[in-house]
């Protein structure tokens, strides 16, 4: 099986300049634990709830998302994408092709392997 078969297509994603404030707020507005951190297209960063902890509300995200991040493509397989995740210790994976066009989050995985819709 492939990323591109379980991998949410609607991305959620943050400018650089937004702020802690702004990530907060979507967070707790969609009920997820990762953003991704864009300049247009290109992925720059990844932004858990948790790299939040200690950063004022007006800090932009710049300064507190992951710049050591990993990414997947629509076709990497999920034993891969899975092992990936456990060696960078990586709550989510942005998925890339010219471009961000998903993400991977072990919530994903975890449905995925209980046979779960959604």
């Amino acid at each position: 099986m492939r990323v591109e078969q379980i991998m949410s297509r609607t991305v959620i994603s943050l400018r650089p300049d937004a702020t802690v404030a702004t990530a907060r707020a979507i967070f707790r507005q969609r009920n997820i634990h990762h953003l991704v951190v864009t300049d247009g297209r290109k992925v720059i960063g990844t932004l858990s709830y948790r790299e939040l902890s200690g950063h004022g509300e007006e800090t932009p995200v710049s300064a507190t998302m992951n710049r050591d991040f990993i990414t997947a493509t629509p076709s990497t397989t999920l034993k891969e994408a899975a092992s990936l995740m456990l060696r960078h210790a990586a709550g989510c994976l942005p998925v890339v092709d010219e471009g961000i066009v998903g993400i991977l989050t072990t919530t994903d995985l975890m449905r995925n392997l209980a046979g779960a819709d959604s």
